[in-house]
């Protein structure tokens, strides 16, 4: 099967819009079926993916990706895929496996894997392991339930480690 991996990326700070030959690629190789806005963010629908023969498989209706407008993109370090947006950062003092992480409201382009009881330096939690949605890399966890009273607030929030992503075209 004929799966299309060049996805288009937008400016900073400019108006939605997609070189021709991106868009027509997306298109032809993955039928676009809808190019839908949803708050801040542009989502792509695809029919299907084709392969050399025409024939289609069972990507009916999934999103591809999603991609933030904001000037200030956190990407998955692996792929690029965008992951959140500045605004949506928490705080920047949080301890991952790795090192330093950061505590993000809403993530995009991530599926979350089963939930475990762990016991963090903040005390017993409920996590679920995340991954980026394009590469499938590991890139931090999602709060499912905190047990103690002060730490609720995490809950439904996600943790990126610094390790594993980057700022979209180098801002500071």
């Amino acid at each position: 099967t004929h799966t299309h991996t060049h996805i288009c990326t937008l400016a900073a700070n400019t108006e939605w819009a997609f070189g021709a030959e991106c868009l027509a690629s997306l298109w032809v190789c993955c039928c676009v079926t809808a190019l839908v806005f949803a708050g801040n963010a542009l989502l792509l629908r695809i029919a299907s993916n084709r392969d050399a023969r025409g024939h289609t498989d069972d990507t009916m209706g999934k999103l591809v990706k999603v991609f933030l407008p904001d000037s200030r993109v956190y990407t998955c370090f692996s792929c690029g895929t965008h992951l959140a947006a500045h605004d949506q950062l928490v705080s920047k003092t949080f301890q991952g496996r790795l090192g330093r992480a950061y505590l993000f409201n809403e993530v995009v382009n991530v599926d979350a894997g089963p939930s475990q009881d762990k016991m963090l330096t903040t005390g017993l939690h409920s996590i679920a392991d995340v991954h980026c949605t394009a590469c499938r890399s590991y890139v931090g966890w999602r709060y499912e339930m905190a047990y103690e009273q002060e730490q609720k607030y995490k809950v439904g929030k996600v943790i990126l480690e610094k390790e594993h992503m980057a700022k979209e075209t180098g801002w500071r």
